[in-house]
């Protein structure tokens, strides 16, 4: 008995394609979530859970739900059901679920809805009220830049002159230099990247850097007069 019912779950399983990743979905609060399933055959037919709900709250157009918020749309010509949520809420967080099933073989695909939080007061510590600093070549330039997270997770990362220097996967990244005369005018620039944000949230702070001047004469053993007050 117990063989039989081995096999017959091998055989269960043996018909479900578990290639499909999940896919991370960004919505904001009183926000519209569109999940559009990958799957779909006019031939077969396209079933939704939502987090909390054992049973089904769809098969293809037809809902088994009281939410008004939920509803189903794509071309049903093309056996297309997505499901849209409406005015999301925080309770709407959770793992979305629509399957079909296409000659024997149950496609699932998982979908994560997220609600979006942008980090906020991105500073550099100590230059939170100027835009540049004066340093003496040689001396080091210490920055410390932090965030307050969001959600998802944001990089934080340190460019100069728009290049990248230095990333952390944290709250906070620090960045040592040492100056020479060639980082004069130089714009060191702390950013926070996040699909939460519309835009970047950055602050810039440009270092002026003071060094003694250099003075080339000419070739070495070459005579060279030099006459005061010319240039």
């Amino acid at each position: 008995m117990e063989t039989m019912e081995h096999m017959i779950l091998l055989l269960i399983w043996s018909t479900i394609d578990t290639s499909c990743a999940k896919i991370d979905v960004l919505v904001t609060i009183n926000g519209a979530a569109n999940l559009k399933c990958p799957t779909h055959s006019s031939s077969a037919s396209t079933n939704w859970f939502v987090p909390g709900s054992v049973p089904q709250i769809s098969n293809d157009n037809t809902l088994y739900t009281d939410n008004t918020r939920i509803s189903i749309t794509g071309n049903p010509g093309k056996g297309e059901y997505n499901l849209r949520i409406s005015n999301v809420q925080t309770s709407d967080v959770g793992i979305y679920k629509c399957t079909i099933s296409i000659k024997n073989v149950a496609y699932q695909h998982e979908f994560n809805l997220i609600i979006g939080k942008p980090p906020k007061n991105l500073r550099i510590e100590n230059f939170e009220n100027q835009s540049t600093v004066q340093k003496i070549e040689g001396e080091e330039l210490v920055l410390k830049c932090t965030v307050e997270s969001g959600q998802p997770k944001e990089n934080l990362r340190f460019e100069k002159n728009r290049d990248i220097i230095k990333e952390s996967n944290t709250s906070t990244v620090n960045l040592t230099v040492t100056l020479s005369h060639t980082d004069h005018q130089s714009r060191y620039t702390c950013k926070a990247i996040s699909t939460a944000l519309n835009v970047s949230l950055s602050q810039t702070i440009t270092v002026n850097v003071l060094y003694a001047p250099q003075v080339n004469l000419g070739k070495v053993g070459e005579s060279l007069m030099i006459k005061e007050g010319t240039t």
